[in-house]
């Protein structure tokens, strides 16, 4: 019994611990509030996770929680959330705000508020993503082969602007009949620079460079810029069109290398 009322006692005090949303029609889901990016609110359940709830299907909002939440006047205030009829309180450290419901531009935990603050001016160094693969294969019996391939790539991505660099690189050789040849060699770079002029619209700069033994290319040099358009730019989905101008194109050439019999 008495673990019974323990029990109960401890869920109470869960419930009475979490952010609180209840819809138009009568549901009612209690977690951590995390944001509103859009027309959604984004609240973190225990058993179900993150749930998305459309903005408008919101009837009352109330957090235990201090979030910051960014008023239809571009102002942000971070305070306790709670509804009143069709408008949105806030229990900030100078006072309350008050702000219709359906007005308010963005709600934030801190987590959240942290990350879209970093975004905003992010220095050079940082938010940036990358890969790199090293490959070695290797052949032994009447030929010996060893190829070797270097690839990486990285990115940085703001909320306005996008830097994109890739390098691979190629090296493979043979050994057959006691003579020792070099079968491949090439290295190839690039990277790009794009800037958002809107949401949908962005200008483009690229520079590529490539090298090719077997190809007599000593070296490669492209320049490129243009403007692109995102018809479709969400957090899941992307399609891009970006018709690029070639603005200069140089190549040049070294005497051709003879490679050694098998």
């Amino acid at each position: 019994m008495l673990s019974r009322i323990l029990l109960l006692s401890l869920c109470a005090c869960t419930l009475l611990c979490a952010d609180q949303v209840v819809l138009k029609n009568g549901d009612i889901i209690t977690g951590s509030v995390i944001k509103k990016d859009g027309a959604k609110l984004t609240i973190k359940s225990e058993f179900l996770g993150e749930v998305s709830i459309p903005w408008t299907a919101i009837k009352s909002l109330k957090s235990d929680q201090e979030l910051v939440v960014v008023l239809p006047g571009g102002e942000s205030v971070k305070g306790k959330v709670s509804t009143s009829g069709d408008n949105l309180d806030v229990a900030a450290a100078n006072g309350e705000k008050s702000a219709p419901l359906s007005g308010v531009t963005a709600v934030r935990d801190d987590a959240e508020q942290h990350a879209w603050e970093r975004l905003q001016h992010p220095g050079i160094f940082e938010l940036w993503n990358g890969t790199y693969d090293l490959g070695l294969a290797m052949t032994r019996g009447n030929a010996r082969t060893t190829s070797l391939t270097n690839n990486f790539t990285a990115a940085r991505v703001t909320t306005h602007d996008k830097i994109t660099a890739h390098f691979n690189q190629i090296y493979a050789s043979s050994l057959a009949n006691n003579v020792n040849s070099t079968t491949a060699s090439a290295v190839r770079g690039d990277w790009e620079y794009n800037r958002d002029l809107n949401p949908k619209l962005f200008l483009a700069t690229t520079n590529a460079y490539e090298h090719d033994r077997f190809q007599d290319l000593n070296l490669r040099a492209v320049f490129g810029a243009g403007a692109g358009w995102n018809p479709v730019k969400t957090g899941k989905a992307n399609l891009t069109f970006k018709p690029e101008r070639i603005t200069k194109r140089r190549t040049s050439w070294t005497t051709p290398t003879a490679i050694p019999p098998k």
